[in-house]
């Protein structure tokens, strides 16, 4: 469900809508709800795939 949404954000960024730290705002923000909601799900990310 969050494809489309990241690829309206890439996109938006290769046309010069959004600066570099937007996109990777947006990319960390969108790592932080994956990973709470993987957590809520009972799955933990391992050390070496959380990098």
């Amino acid at each position: 469900m969050a494809a489309p949404l990241v690829q309206l954000v890439g996109q938006g960024w290769a046309r010069g809508e959004f600066e570099v730290y937007e996109e990777h705002l947006f990319t960390e923000q969108l790592t932080v709800v994956l990973r709470s909601a993987l957590g809520k799900m009972g799955w933990a990310a391992s050390g070496a795939a959380a990098g």
